[in-house]
């Protein structure tokens, strides 16, 4: 296959597997983990609550992921752990729920980003030959 239709098929296979992969998560992988993780009603922990800021943090995260695999950079995944260890030690160690429910969402976002990863190829190769006759 010539490189130009390749790069197109590329980027809008990279534009349909992030975007339905973050549409499903967003409506139902997410909210699932929400409620899963939610506090009893009569604790005296806080509730979880998934702000649009929280949302917006968790798709950048997951485009950083699977563009650095895309890219061949897989030491992406220990920085990526790193950052997010580090930037909640000293807040979550205060409240057990919501480190589990950081640690789950943080596991299905890495997860969802593989799969992504993995997905690529297959859509890839899709989008050439419907898009290209290739």
């Amino acid at each position: 296959m010539p490189d130009a239709v390749v790069d197109a098929a590329g980027l809008i296979a990279f534009a349909a597997v992030f975007t339905v992969g973050e549409v499903l998560a967003a409506t139902l992988v997410f909210p699932w983990i929400v409620r899963t993780f939610q506090p009893a009603a009569d604790s005296d922990t806080e509730p979880i609550v998934a702000d649009c800021r929280a949302r917006i943090t968790g798709h950048l995260e997951r485009f950083f992921l699977f563009l650095a695999l895309l890219l061949g950079i897989q030491h992406s995944l220990t920085l990526f752990a790193a950052l997010k260890v580090g930037s909640r030690l000293d807040e979550e160690r205060k409240h057990k729920v919501k480190t589990d429910y950081f640690l789950a969402g943080n596991t299905v976002s890495v997860t969802l980003a593989v799969v992504y990863y993995q997905g690529f190829p297959i859509i890839r190769k899709l989008v050439a030959a419907l898009l290209f006759g290739r």
